[in-house]
């Protein structure tokens, strides 16, 4: 992912945010694909070209310069044509550029999409995929060097933008995996999860989405780790109904499953939430009416009578409810 921001204005449609290339099972196809920061439908008329440069043997001292990047044999170059409004048009062409020669590919799939991963959702981002043949791009090295080029040509043509990577041959059989059990789940619900591949007797910490859950954890002899956590409160992502549980190793290297967070039931006056509607609830319902809380099965008992809003009505109903 480029997080640099560093695009000159007027040429956001040139301005990476991330890229990657994926290939798996011996399939014929590799999938290249990157997303910019700015909606194609926007702006004036304009012309972008993209590249995928791989330097195969992981050696910048062979191949050839392109773009600027040295080494570089193979890659895709495509042009994207924007009409201004509507949709645009494109070009996508296979290059060996050791040899000069060339052939033109399919064209992309290109479409808006709002990020799973971002909260709120801002306006949604381009996401652009191109299918290669995988043999022809030439891999040798196990770990090939992958640079993303965005050139602006349609205004004199210098290089706007880049995103550095790799290109991993055997990535799935060197990196650490992780599993959570159950995939779906709501506040104050206990997941377990299992994570491989780590590092043996290694400091561990896991996380939902940005916060903190366990810390001070190890892996075991063979690199693995157990556990459970509980759900806890995370309003910022509820409204997505989706959370990243991350196992990190204090070196970097991390896993990661997605958890699917259902809504969360309440029962309209238990504020304490024992499950059932007394004296009990009235001090915290007292408590939540003074002060905003965060926690939202909390707010969602609160709300007695299911208006949207903590006031002095949900104390009427409240005190309605009562046996």
């Amino acid at each position: 992912q480029d997080v640099r921001g560093d695009v000159p204005p007027g040429l956001g449609r040139a301005d990476l945010d991330t890229v990657h290339a994926y290939h798996c099972c011996d399939e014929a196809l590799i999938e290249l694909a990157l997303a910019t920061t700015t909606p194609f439908d926007s702006g004036p008329p304009s012309a972008t070209r993209f590249y995928w440069l791989f330097n195969v043997d992981g050696n910048p001292a062979t191949g050839v310069l392109v773009a600027g990047i040295p080494g570089i044999e193979t890659g895709v170059e495509l042009t994207i044509f924007w009409p201004g409004n509507g949709q645009p048009t494109s070009q996508v062409q296979y290059r060996n550029y050791v040899m000069g020669t060339g052939h033109s590919l399919p064209p992309p799939s290109i479409v808006n999409e709002f990020r799973v991963d971002v909260h709120p959702p801002d306006s949604p981002e381009p996401r652009v995929v191109v299918m290669a043949n995988y043999a022809e791009l030439g891999f040798v090295a196990p770990v090939v060097p992958l640079t993303v080029v965005a050139q602006d040509v349609s205004g004199g043509g210098q290089f706007v933008d880049r995103a550095d990577g790799e290109f991993q041959i055997q990535y799935e059989e060197s990196q650490p995996q992780m599993t959570i059990n159950p995939t779906m789940g709501q506040v104050g619900q206990p997941i377990s999860f299992h994570g491989s591949g780590f590092a043996p007797n290694h400091q561990m910490r896991l996380l939902l989405d940005a916060q903190l859950v366990l810390d001070g954890i190890f892996t075991q002899l063979d690199g693995s780790i157990n556990g459970s956590f509980i759900i806890p409160n995370s309003p910022a992502a509820a409204p997505r109904n989706v959370a990243f549980v991350t196992l990190v190793e204090v070196n970097g290297r991390s896993a990661f499953s997605v958890l699917n967070l259902a809504l969360t039931p309440c029962i309209a006056g238990d504020v304490n939430r024992d499950g059932v509607v007394n004296g009990a609830d009235a001090s915290p319902l007292v408590t939540t009416l003074l002060s905003p809380q965060s926690d939202p099965a909390i707010i969602c008992a609160a709300d007695v009578n299911g208006d949207g809003t903590i006031n002095g009505l949900d104390i009427q109903e409240f005190v309605a409810r009562l046996p």
